[in-house]
C-alpha cells in the first residue's frame, strides 16, 4: 500500500483551492485545476475550475478500477462529466481543465502517470532523486512570465497577460502545444508514464506547480529535504508564502501569480 507520510493543501491568496488531493490505499494523485482567463462561479463552487476538479474526484472515487490504465480512467470520468454538463454555452477560453500526477502500487510495481505541470519526485533507495514532469507546458508558461514581468516593470499593461494566456490556451490539447485534462479530446494518449519496482523507491512526492515553485522558481529548498522528511510540508509552505509576500511585487519575480494553490503529498510504498 501507499502510506501517507505528510500532506498539505494551501490556497495561498484566496479562501478556496482549485487543487485536489486524492488518496486511497493503492493509488494517490494530485490534480491542479486551471483557472480560465476570467474566474466565474459555477455549480455551487467559487470557480469553474474548482467545480471540475471536485466533480472529477467524486467520479474517480466511485468508478476506480485497479485493472484499468489510469489515463483511461481519467478519460472515462471526463466523458461522464461532459455528458452531464456539456458546457456548450461556455466559450472555449472559459472551459476548465486540470493537470494531474498519480502514483499507483500494483503488486511490486509503482506506476506513475502525469500530464501538465504537476510534478512527481522520487527518492530512490540508492540515494538518487528523480523528477518526473511533463515539460511541454514550459515554453508557454515562459511566455506568460515575460508578459507579467513587462507589466510589473511598467513596460506593458495588465491586458498583455490576458492576451498571452488566451494565445496559450489556443494551443491547449493540440499537437505542438501542451496537454492537460479537459473537455477537448486526445489528451489520454499524451500522458507520460513510468514504472519502477517498489523496492527501488523509498519516498514519493506528488505536488502541484504552486508547491513545486519552492524548488524550481524560488530555490528555497532541495527536493531531498522534503523527501527525506527534513523539511515538513507545513514548514515548506510557510517558507514559500513568506518569500511570496516579500518578493511578489518585484519586477523580476519569477512567477506570473504572486500566490498559487500549493498542494503536496509525501508517500512511502509498503
Amino acid at each position: 500500500m501507499l502510506t501517507v507520510v505528510d500532506s498539505v493543501v494551501d490556497p495561498g491568496g484566496r479562501d478556496y483551492t482549485e487543487d485536489l488531493l486524492f488518496t486511497r490505499g493503492d493509488i494517490c494523485f494530485v490534480a491542479d485545476g486551471a483557472s480560465p482567463v476570467a474566474d466565474c462561479p459555477f455549480g455551487g463552487h467559487p470557480s469553474i475550475a474548482r467545480w471540475l476538479v471536485r466533480s472529477f474526484g467524486e467520479c474517480f472515487g466511485r468508478r476506480y478500477d485497479p485493472s484499468e490504465p489510469f489515463p483511461r480512467q481519467v478519460g472515462a470520468c471526463m466523458e461522464r462529466i461532459a455528458a452531464a454538463c456539456p458546457l456548450e454555452d461556455v466559450d472555449a477560453s472559459l472551459r476548465p481543465s486540470f493537470t494531474i500526477s498519480s502514483v499507483r502500487l500494483a503488486g511490486d510495481t509503482l506506476s506513475l502517470d502525469t500530464i501538465g505541470d504537476s510534478a512527481v519526485y522520487l527518492l530512490l533507495r540508492d540515494g538518487r532523486i528523480v523528477r518526473f514532469y511533463d515539460d511541454r507546458v514550459v515554453p508557454f508558461a515562459a511566455r506568460t512570465l515575460v508578459a507579467a514581468k513587462a507589466v510589473r516593470s511598467g513596460r506593458a499593461d495588465a491586458a498583455q497577460i490576458v492576451r498571452q494566456r488566451c494565445e496559450n490556451m489556443s494551443r491547449r490539447n493540440r499537437p505542438g502545444g501542451y496537454w492537460v485534462v479537459g473537455y477537448e479530446a486526445g489528451y489520454e494518449a499524451e500522458f507520460l508514464s513510468a514504472r519502477y519496482a517498489a523496492e527501488e523507491v523509498d519516498r514519493i512526492l506528488l505536488c502541484s506547480d504552486g508547491f513545486d515553485r519552492l524548488f524550481v522558481d524560488f530555490a528555497l529548498a532541495a527536493p531531498r529535504e522534503v523527501l527525506a522528511g527534513q523539511l515538513p510540508l507545513g514548514e515548506a509552505i510557510s517558507r514559500l508564502r513568506d518569500y511570496e509576500r516579500r518578493h511578489g511585487d518585484e519586477a523580476e519575480y519569477p512567477c506570473v501569480k504572486r500566490h498559487d494553490d500549493a498542494t503536496a503529498l509525501l508517500l512511502r510504498p509498503e
